[in-house]
């Protein structure tokens, strides 16, 4: 089968969500004929289900999913190659409706990497990314442990050259704290520093290999967020002062044009937080 190469762009955003206007891609190839089903794309709804990591559904019940009424769809996002809908439960007309869509980013070993966009009807935009494989009526799929709600690892670029896939996550403050693995004071996300959905700083760039261990990520890099005015509005524990500090820091490195970290760049921007952040406390 064909292996696929494709990009997908979503901007970082905080406080709205509009599904029309996130994604910036260039239309996908065909949707293969093993994720076309009575002549019809999979239904996204078969991918996106809150289950363990690694299920098998069967296509003739419609992977056992509840009755839904299809109420629109986003023109922006099908011409973006994307498969998906906007819905209520069949038994919830009245609900607020959610949306379900999904992206072919690539091909290795016999699996499709699909991206998954979703919202159940609350603020949340949740992105996931599976491993798809078909045996006749039978879809294997297997969830990353990558993606999120948003800036809580919700996914910005995906890519796919062969075996390697690579994509970046909003992070937020918080998430400094760990994935930098240089936190000697033991702070704490959300006590500390900033964490919400809506408290985008910057991206983490990730590469995994599928042909090694497909849930095992290798940060490469962080990307700075330019957007001031977002820092200025996270505050977390005042009493503290740890986030205003580590507010300055990143417009200090950003007015340096320090706005791509390298792995051990990111060490010494966490050893400066810690330095000049941290004793006083």
């Amino acid at each position: 089968m064909n292996q696929l190469t494709t990009t997908l762009l979503l901007p970082i955003f905080f406080f709205g969500f509009s599904i029309s206007s996130i994604i910036n891609a260039s239309p996908s190839p065909t949707m293969p004929a093993d994720l076309m089903y009575d002549n019809k794309p999979i239904n996204p709804l078969c991918f996106d289900q809150e289950e363990s990591s690694n299920k098998t559904l069967s296509l003739t019940n419609n992977c056992g999913l509840a009755p839904i009424v299809v109420v629109g769809q986003s023109k922006e996002l099908l011409n973006k190659g994307y498969v998906g809908f906007e819905y209520k439960m069949k038994d919830e007309s009245d609900s607020t409706s959610s949306y379900s869509y999904y992206k072919v980013i690539g091909y290795f070993n016999h699996f499709y990497t699909i991206l998954s966009i979703s919202n159940t009807g609350g603020s949340g935009h949740f992105s996931s990314i599976y491993l798809v494989n078909r045996d006749h009526d039978q879809l294997h799929i297997k969830t990353l442990p990558f993606g999120g709600d948003r800036c809580n690892g919700g996914l910005d670029e995906v890519t796919q050259n062969k075996n390697i896939l690579s994509f970046s996550s909003n992070i937020t403050p918080g998430d400094f704290l760990s994935i930098s693995n240089n936190n000697p004071k033991k702070l704490q996300a959300y006590d500390d520093l900033d964490a919400c959905a809506a408290c985008c700083v910057a991206t983490a760039l990730y590469k995994t290999d599928l042909q090694q261990d497909s849930t095992k990520a290798t940060l490469t890099s962080i990307q700075f967020a330019n957007d001031p005015d977002t820092l200025s509005e996270l505050k977390s524990n005042d009493n503290t002062g740890y986030q205003a500090c580590f507010n300055q820091l990143v417009l200090d490195y950003i007015a340096k044009n320090k706005t791509t970290l390298s792995v051990k760049e990111l060490g010494t921007f966490m050893n400066e937080f810690n330095k000049n952040c941290t004793q006083h406390n």
